[in-house]
């Protein structure tokens, strides 16, 4: 039948039709006028009533039409007119699809997430009603479907509705593969497949991206039966709680939709945290998650009868939320810039240039990412010779993808000199279990017992104090032997007598970190007071330790506002100890009690990055602050970064802090940046594919002009990390020998219907019946023979017995069959995942990815050997039995024979057959385990086509960029750092592909045009890189004219950037030049918006300018990075890390 409606059912018992309001593949829905003036829905399915659609659905329609509830669409009439089904409904005021596309339109990028859980809390409400009280299920669940009446939504659309029970029927005609379940595809619907889609309707109504973004049949059925979820698009808050929704297992979901979207919805407390509420009990607050933050977290010296009981309940951190424009209001009074003196010029001798064994500790994100721009430029400047490397860098975090991206290492193991990383991950609630009583002595037990599903501190400050209570003792070892590393490699390389510096063998350490992360900003004064009493273990005092705390603003509005809260709590922590002059100490960290004066601010020194929209520009803040670090520590600048006392001024009273502000920008080249950075790209792209270089040449690339015989000891190295990724690959794929016989094994039973032992003494006593009514002796050879006979039958001979050419029955062994091939398509899915994702990493590449396969197809190899050797075993033991049992025909080979042995007896019989059964049943689940290994195998094998596939577009994106810029063979090889500096370029085009594109591996296979983008970020990291190299001659005079022309360098000098400071009564300005500008007077005295900065040379390819500050009054920092705003405060006094410590106000 047409769209266009006949004229026989334009007018339907008084329904007129109007409006066609839609149409798809199964029918047309028209708005109708009903009799009385009301208005309609009408469906009319296409086809006859009697073909196979129309059949199908009024078959569903029959299941639904004697529900009620106040969320499923009403149906009015179901008729068969001139042959075709007519369904009459009531008529919505759109679909959720409508409503998404009006919010495009508004350019938001969905449905409001409140109002789009208000709908999908009614659809599930309906849902759970069919599942739990008439044991339907819709499964075609989606935004089509869910109509919004008034302020509610309803579930329509009612054609595939099924019983669960139902298993004769196929599902696969009708569904729509966007939406549907992976059980669905097997035509095995649960009770938990409506929950399914309602999770991937809930992703793309809130965001516009789908987990599943197939673009055909094919693609989606793999990827809904084998591939993970694509969440990276979901708010943090929500990810976890799809991932279990979306789960490929039925049973690993939530129990009902109503309780994924209570999930969602008590998610949201990331994004309402609590006031304080008065009296709140442990038990209440124990089922609160670690996002919802109560008062009885912390401990505050303020009586909570001084606090306005007419606060509302919670702190919503999205703007748009009443409460926060009630507390916005109050506000303190405005923060102005103190009356400041400026120092006059540094002298700069060798006195002030002073040299040290150094340990620098980054801790969280921000912390790992400084770090690794400081090893990139030491790399850069100073080479990989280990004697240079008497600074010792350890990067520290809860959260080891996200370290393993920062440093770009797989742990110390395999990484830069002298950088190592410090995995602390948290661990499960009942891990804490042994400790929980020790622990909550300290911090709250909510926080304990609440840990995200994700193990990541998620912005919460008291769960990085906990990462850092449960691994302090490997803190203190890490801490230890670095600065032991840096004092041996200092005393055998430094010279004392130096004319350009100062030496002093006493060791020092740098912490840098951030204070509004939960890492980081949760770890810092533990780990500061950690690291002094290392210290002075090593001879050094604790005046030796600095703290570089960063106060980073991310770009989202949440982010800001959780970000400020801890930037305050962790100041206030400060405040309180300068107040009472003491580090409480920890019994469970072992930290002792310290005394901490004020003179501690000299210390700490606070920077602040994105402070405002129009400068914002986090990574490039996090490299000037590097170089900034790179100076103090292998340039002896510390004495001139620091500011210096003023004695004519009073210093500030009360506790203080210093500041400094900063601005950098790179040299500019005096030309050839696209052909620098081409020939760097071509050579990143052989360094990748590894090239025709020859063995030499890729040696050469690989272990940066090492020896043969270091590049033959890397070579090992190499290996042993290709052995550890396979079994980390495994170990977070669940899959080896025995997983895969236990998941097998449990095909078995839920194919039978119980357990094996059980199953078949059943089945003997069946099978003993049957046989024995044909008037057979239960204890004759013949009743074994017979009864062997229908056990070989029903359990199938496995493939190392079964004879060439002979066909194999229905049996056990073939049933399982096709379970079979789904538990290897899964583990395939998941293996060749990992193995494809370190194409994103620097150590692996396609050569790694080639040998990686290679280490796991062994691996396999091995294991089905042991299944083999399992089945070989086994099938001894089915020989022994048969002996057993038949002792006239295995006696004749026998030594021990002896004709008087007595007959078996029946239950001697039973047990030998039910042994003779378990034994052949087991050989069954060993031969499916080897066909999961082949499988796999197999699948490794065909991958080659995929890498492949890598080279072709790494070899045109070559070709393309030799044709942009019509470039030879000529190679900048001949730069002796060349190596070096490629190794940092690798590391930035890793950033970006990383954060825009999801890594090399998503943007060459998944991204349309990923190789024209590849070559876009390779070549402007590649010019990025030219440019703070550039060393021809005339850089001066272009370096001169960028900073008197440039409007971004003065505004990023100006003084609202440096607000911090400006809080100071004495600041310092300091203007870091490379060595040739800095020595020229006229050069310095030409850039006048700069006056009043010390030039100092540097070795740096770039210019910093950067204003210090002491004396800074705690308080008003804090205020200030909180923007002043008093609503923050509630939300920070429950993000202190310590309940045994009461607080004083900051």
């Amino acid at each position: 039948m047409s769209i266009e409606t006949t004229g026989t059912v334009r007018e339907i018992d008084g329904y007129r039709l109007v409006q066609r309001i839609g149409a798809g593949g199964y029918g047309e829905v028209w708005r109708a006028d009903a009799p009385g003036g009301l208005s309609k829905a009408v469906k009319l399915v296409f086809g006859f009533h009697d073909e196979a659609r129309a059949s199908r659905e009024l078959k569903a329609l029959n299941r639904i039409k004697d529900l009620r509830h106040p969320f499923l669409l009403s149906l009015e009439r179901i008729e068969v007119i001139d042959a075709q089904l007519v369904v009459v409904t009531e008529l919505a005021d759109c679909c959720l699809k409508d409503r998404f596309d009006a919010c495009r339109k508004e350019g938001l990028p969905g449905i409001p997430r409140d109002e789009l859980l208000r709908y999908l809390a009614d659809s599930a409400e309906a849902l759970d009603y069919m599942t739990d009280v008439h044991s339907l299920q819709h499964l075609d669940v989606k935004p089509e479907n869910l109509l919004i009446v008034g302020n509610h939504a309803k579930v329509a659309d009612f054609g595939l509705v099924k019983s669960i029970q139902d298993v004769t029927a196929s599902m696969m005609a009708g569904l729509t593969p966007l939406y549907a379940s992976p059980e669905v595809f097997n035509d095995q619907p649960s009770r938990q497949s409506d929950q399914y889609s309602l999770a991937i309707v809930y992703q793309e109504m809130l965001t516009g991206t789908l987990p599943f973004p197939g673009r055909n049949l094919a693609q989606l059925t793999a990827q809904h039966l084998n591939s993970p979820p694509r969440l990276n698009m979901m708010p943090p808050r929500d990810r976890d709680i799809l991932s279990k929704a979306l789960a490929k297992k039925p049973q690993e979901r939530y129990r009902s939709c109503a309780e994924m979207i209570q999930a969602l919805i008590s998610a949201d407390s990331i994004a309402h945290l609590p006031q304080v509420r008065s009296g709140a009990d442990d038990d209440e607050s124990s089922k609160t998650d670690t996002k919802t933050i109560n008062c009885s977290d912390t401990k505050s010296s303020d009586s909570e009868a001084k606090r306005d009981s007419s606060d509302p309940e919670t702190i919503r951190m999205d703007r748009d939320s009443a409460q926060w424009q009630v507390r916005s209001s109050k506000v303190w009074e405005e923060i102005m810039p103190h009356k400041q003196s400026v120092l006059p010029p540094f002298v700069d001798d060798r006195t002030q240039r002073e040299l040290r064994p150094s340990v620098i500790l980054g801790i969280g994100g921000v912390g790992n990412r400084i770090v690794r721009h400081f090893v990139d430029r030491r790399l850069e400047l100073v080479g990989t010779q280990a004697e240079q490397h008497w600074c010792q860098c350890v990067a520290i975090d809860t959260d080891t993808n996200d370290l393993v991206q920062s440093t770009g290492q797989l742990g110390a193991a395999n990484g830069t000199p002298s950088l190592s990383t410090l995995e602390m991950p948290l661990r499960r609630p009942q891990a804490y279990r042994n400790l929980s009583r020790q622990l909550t002595k300290s911090m709250s037990r909510r926080w304990l017992y609440n840990i995200p599903l994700s193990l990541k501190t998620e912005g919460m400050r008291p769960l990085g104090r906990l990462a850092f209570a449960d691994h302090a003792s490997r803190l203190r070892e890490r801490i230890h032997d670095a600065v032991i590393a840096a004092m041996e490699q200092a005393r055998d390389n430094m010279d004392p007598a130096s004319e350009s510096y100062s030496w002093q063998p006493k060791p020092r350490v740098v912490l840098v970190m951030s204070s509004s992360g939960g890492t980081g900003s949760g770890m810092v004064w533990d780990a500061f007071a950690l690291a002094q009493e290392v210290v002075q273990e090593h001879g050094g005092s604790a005046a030796d330790v600095s703290l570089w705390l960063v106060h980073a603003s991310p770009n989202g509005i949440e982010q800001q506002d959780l970000a400020r809260c801890n930037t305050y709590a962790c100041l206030r922590e400060l405040f309180h100890f300068q107040v009472t002059g003491e580090y409480p100490g920890d019994s469970v960290t072992k930290i002792p009690s310290q005394r901490w004066t004020q003179d501690i601010s000299k210390q700490i020194t606070l920077l602040e990055t994105g402070n405002k929209p129009e400068t914002r520009n986090i990574p490039v803040d996090l490299h000037d602050i590097a170089d900034l670090l790179y100076m103090n520590i292998y340039e002896g600048r510390q004495v001139a970064q620091r500011c210096r006392d003023d004695e004519s001024i009073e210093p500030t009273k009360g506790p203080s802090v210093s500041a400094w502000a900063f601005a950098g920008k790179a040299l500019c080249s005096s030309g050839h940046l696209d052909l620098a950075a081409a020939h760097y790209a071509l050579e990143m792209i052989k360094r990748w594919h590894g090239g025709n270089n020859g063995e030499k040449e890729q040696r050469k690339l690989a272990h940066l002009n090492d020896t043969d015989q270091h590049a033959s000891a890397r070579a090992e190295q190499f290996r042993h990390v290709l052995d550890m990724r396979t079994a980390k690959i495994f170990q977070d794929a669940n899959f080896g020998l025995e997983s895969v016989v236990d998941m097998v094994t449990q095909v078995v039973e839920d194919e039978i219907g119980n357990s094996p032992e059980d199953y078949f003494q059943e089945t003997i006593g069946r099978f003993a019946n049957e046989i024995g009514s044909l008037r057979i002796t239960p204890t004759s050879a013949e009743m074994t023979i017979q009864m062997l006979d229908s056990l070989d039958t029903l359990i199938g001979a496995s493939n190392m017995e079964a004879e060439p050419g002979k066909l194999i029955s229905v049996s056990l062994h073939t049933e399982i069959a096709p379970h079979i091939r789904q538990i290897a398509q899964h583990f395939q899915g998941v293996i060749l995942g990992q193995v494809h994702e370190i194409l994103n990493e620097s150590t692996f590449r396609v050569r790694g990815v080639k040998q990686l396969s290679g280490v796991v197809d062994q691996h396999l190899n091995e294991l089905e050997s042991k299944a083999r050797a399992m089945g070989e075993r086994t099938l001894i033991e089915i020989d022994k039995v048969r002996t057993a049992l038949f002792p006239v025909i295995h006696r004749t080979n026998k030594r021990g024979y002896r004709s008087n042995e007595p007959a078996l007896s029946l239950p001697e019989l039973r047990a030998l057959w039910l042994n003779y059964a378990l034994l052949r049943t087991h050989n069954v689940i060993v031969l499916a385990c080897c066909q999961v290994f082949q499988h796999l195998r197999t699948a490794i094998m065909r991958d080659n086509m995929w890498l492949k596939n890598t080279i072709v577009s790494l070899e045109m994106a070559e070709t393309k960029i030799r044709q942009k810029l019509a470039l030879d063979d000529v190679s900048v090889t001949g730069d002796p750092k060349f190596h070096e500096k490629l190794i940092v370029l690798e590391q930035s085009v890793d950033d970006i592909l990383n954060a825009e594109h999801g890594g090399l591996c998503n943007l060459l296979h998944e991204e349309r045009n990923g190789v024209d983008k590849l070559i876009d970020v390779m070549l402007e990291c590649g010019k990025d890189l030219a440019r703070r190299n550039a060393t021809e001659d005339g850089n001066e005079n272009q370096f001169l004219s960028s900073m008197q022309d440039g409007p971004d360098w003065k505004r990023r000098v100006a003084s609202n950037d440096c607000r911090l400071t400006q809080l100071g009564p004495v600041v310092q300005r300091l203007m870091f030049l490379p060595e040739s500008v800095a020595e020229n007077t006229e050069a310095t005295a030409s850039a006048p918006h700069l006056s009043g900065s010390s030039p100092m040379g540097t070795k740096l390819p770039k210019v910093l300018w950067m204003e210090s500050g002491g004396n800074i009054p705690l308080r008003e920092a804090a205020r200030l990075l909180i923007e002043n705003r008093p609503d923050y405060v509630p939300v920070a006094d429950r993000l202190l890390t310590r309940a045994d410590v009461h607080w004083a106000e900051l």
